[in-house]
């Protein structure tokens, strides 16, 4: 179960260009959709192993910052 610390960390994070596709890891992706099964989520394409994903636009401010770095 989640802390309530870390869900009420959560902030809209920047939607990459690009975002790893999540079945294989490429960078070869593109943005299909501003939304998908949930508001909280983009739609993406990779281009490597034709599969549609999902990229989570709100995550914990700690995962913000790793990615920044």
């Amino acid at each position: 179960m989640p802390k309530v610390k870390t869900l009420l960390n959560l902030k809209p994070s920047a939607m990459p260009e690009h975002p790893p596709c999540a079945f294989c890891g490429s960078k070869q992706t593109e943005f299909v959709a501003l939304f998908g099964q949930f508001l909280l989520v983009s739609q993406y394409y990779c281009r490597n192993c034709h599969s549609a994903f999902e990229w989570c636009k709100w995550q914990a401010e700690e995962e913000n910052m790793k990615r920044d770095a």
